[in-house]
């Protein structure tokens, strides 16, 4: 999965672990480049995470270039950017 040039704004959820993009894959690759993930909400938490893979047990390379993130929350420096699971 390619994530390429792409823009995310605002994403929001009933509750606080939202994920803008949610990723779930046996084996591949991931690849997200010059992409933004900007939440500019005002919420009291901050959402979880701008990208989650989970992967259910293959292989996978992930890779993050050129990208920016940006969280609005009053609790953004608790925040998680990236989060990925592996399934053994």
């Amino acid at each position: 999965m390619n994530l390429r040039n792409v823009t995310i704004e605002q994403w929001n959820g009933t509750y606080p672990n939202c994920t803008a993009v949610y990723v779930l894959l046996k084996s591949g690759n991931v690849t997200a480049e010059e992409s933004k993930f900007h939440n500019y909400k005002k919420t009291r938490t901050t959402r979880d995470g701008a990208l989650h893979v989970f992967n259910t047990g293959g292989e996978s390379n992930i890779a993050v270039s050129r990208c920016s993130f940006k969280d609005a929350a009053l609790s953004s420096r608790k925040g998680i950017i990236i989060k990925v699971h592996w399934k053994s």
